[in-house]
């Protein structure tokens, strides 16, 4: 690999003559720490931020020899004002260190690390600037395979401090479990195996008040270890009727021994399953018996696109029941291509006096559409697919769920899939 295929190829660059200003104002907004200073295309120099730090008043020198004069605050804020209109090439380095575009990585990379340089400029065989490779450019190059795990495990840790306390546990349960169960007793269902068990909350509940069997499944550690300690402080008697499982979603059949009556996904799960529909679905129908049925409640993300500018929710809600201590939370979308979506999640807290921002992260999830699970379902064997909808805000107004209210594209807030194996 070489450095053409990673550097940068848009740069921000400035004059000789240009006002140190200007890269002060790149390296403010832009988060770099060095600016390179062209003739034409010509490289002639780079600014850094030490370069600006060593010449701004008072300088250690000044400092040393006038130590009453260099805290005049005054005099340093006339001086800094001068100092900001002086020509860049007053102060940019001329002795550069750069590379070529042929130049391995791996090169560059040793290059940054003996000069102690964040960035190196890439010429051509004349010296005009080409472009500008970064240790964070090789770094992203470097882990890009084990970014996905890395962001998951994250999302999980994420998920493992925020999520119970932002979902209305009592609305959602009532909302919905009297109309699962309704579903369960019709079709006979005893035994389920719910998948993406998240903390473990809804599994929990599916087994205290309908009575079955649940297998829980998540394809995350962390959230297994959650659930387990949930499990822990339940009564012997609903201990018997929950486990939880770690399992890829793709070896469900082979980590599943027995056959069970029901799949369930509810949540909106199924769509965060990183694993192509088709193949899930014939994991799915494995593990199901003859007859049995694949509920999935899934978010309609194409009204969300839409008619909702992408804003997936936008709440503020009081924490530990504490009336000074609030949060908000952010939730948002944005599609990277026809199938997939990114899921952003942003918490800021009030302590108080001041908001501040708490963290954020992101997990891909499928961009279901009627069409195209409809087209899935047929291909993994399902031998009838149902398809409907239902109001109620995520994370917001609750409503009823439904196996019988028709599907609207741009009006439901849900899509939900009843399947027969």
């Amino acid at each position: 690999m070489n450095v053409s295929d990673l550097m940068q190829k848009r740069i921000l660059s400035v004059f000789p003559e240009s006002p140190i200003y200007e890269v002060i104002r790149i390296i403010y907004n832009v988060g770099v720490g060095a600016v390179p200073v062209v003739i034409g295309n010509k490289l002639v120099g780079m600014v850094t931020e030490a370069d600006i730090l060593k010449n701004a008043y008072p300088s250690v020198r000044e400092f040393m020899e006038d130590w009453m004069k260099a805290q005049d605050f005054e005099a340093m804020k006339e001086n800094l004002a001068g100092f900001m209109s002086r020509p860049v090439s007053k102060i940019m380095t001329t002795k550069i260190t750069t590379v070529n575009r042929n130049c391995s990585i791996m090169h560059a990379q040793t290059l940054m690390i003996i000069n102690k340089l964040s960035r190196l400029p890439v010429i051509d065989g004349k010296g005009n600037l080409i472009g500008i490779i970064s240790q964070g450019d090789i770094f992203k190059y470097l882990v890009k395979k084990e970014l996905p795990k890395i962001e998951n495990v994250r999302f999980a840790s994420f998920m493992k401090e925020n999520y119970d306390w932002t979902v209305n546990w009592e609305k959602r349960l009532a909302f919905e479990l009297p109309v699962l169960f309704s579903l369960f007793r019709k079709e006979k269902v005893k035994r389920i195996v719910d998948l993406g068990t998240w903390t473990g909350r809804y599994s929990i509940e599916v087994a205290k008040q309908g009575g079955v069997e649940v297998l829980a499944i998540d394809n995350n550690d962390l959230m297994i270890k959650i659930s387990n300690d949930k499990r822990e402080k339940l009564t012997e008697d609903v201990k018997k009727r929950i486990h939880f499982q770690f399992s890829q979603y793709d070896k469900l059949s082979s980590n599943i021994k027995d056959q069970y009556d029901a799949v369930i996904c509810m949540g909106g799960a199924f769509a965060y399953i990183d694993i192509p529909l088709e193949k899930v679905l014939k994991e799915i129908r494995a593990v199901l018996k003859k007859d049995g049925i694949f509920i999935a409640q899934n978010l309609n993300f194409e009204k969300i696109i839409k008619k909702k500018d992408r804003l997936l929710s936008f709440k503020v809600q009081a924490r530990d029941d504490e009336s000074s201590r609030e949060s908000i939370i952010l939730e948002f979308i944005r599609t990277y291509n026809p199938d997939w979506i990114k899921h952003n999640v942003a918490i800021f807290d009030f302590d108080g006096f001041n908001w501040f921002f708490s963290g954020m992260t992101a997990v891909k999830a499928q961009y279901f559409r009627k069409d195209n699970l409809k087209k899935a379902f047929k291909k993994a064997g399902f031998s009838k697919v149902s398809f409907s909808g239902n109001m109620g805000e995520y994370r917001g107004d609750y409503g009823p769920l439904s196996f019988k209210d028709p599907f609207l594209p741009l009006e439901s807030d849900w899509l939900n899939v009843l399947a027969k194996s």
